[in-house]
């Protein structure tokens, strides 16, 4: 799984071709690599229904609804989280969910997603890759920084998640503060 999503994370980057003049490739033609891979068959848009389901699972994790979020995770989930600790198992991420997040005001505001699947693959599942808005407010400051996930989706089921971070720019959290005010 990690050499398909290393693969599909690549990918993921040459997929923006419909926003430039060149031509999408046509369907014989591999888009994207992986050097893990000798015969590496290229990845091709993957299922809407997968991008749903994650869109369905932020709206559960931002109404801590743990319960719910459950519910589309696969019993052996694995979390590869943002300060390198893996966790595995649906139970253990609600356990240590419940620790910390129903006293943080948190929210992870969807920002974009697509899904991505192996060319050719026969399976329903597909990566979404996605970036949200997370904010986060302690008393009288809040805490801004932009999430990308990697999450592994199949059958319905959350199956793996790879967490990455990045704090924002001055400029960026200008543009928030400004869109949110336009918001009130």
């Amino acid at each position: 799984m990690k050499n398909l999503f290393f693969s599909v994370l690549t990918a993921s980057l040459l997929v923006a071709c419909a926003q430039t003049s060149e031509p999408c490739p046509t369907n014989d033609e591999v888009v994207g690599y992986n050097y893990l891979f000798e015969d590496f068959p290229g990845v091709e848009v993957g299922n809407q229904a997968d991008v749903e389901t994650w869109l369905e699972y932020l709206g559960h994790l931002n109404d801590k609804d743990l319960e719910a979020m459950a519910s589309l995770e696969a019993d052996s989930i694995e979390i590869y989280t943002t300060d390198g600790r893996l966790v595995v198992g649906s139970q253990t991420h609600v356990d240590k969910l419940s620790e910390w997040i129903y006293d943080t005001d948190i929210t992870w505001k969807p920002v974009w997603g697509l899904a991505v699947k192996p060319k050719g693959s026969e399976g329903n599942g597909s990566f979404v890759m996605a970036a949200s808005d997370l904010k986060v407010v302690r008393e009288d400051t809040v805490v801004r920084m932009n999430h990308m996930f990697n999450a592994w989706i199949e059958e319905g089921k959350v199956q793996a998640i790879w967490i990455y971070k990045r704090e924002f720019t001055e400029k960026e959290l200008d543009m928030i503060t400004a869109a949110e005010s336009k918001e009130e």
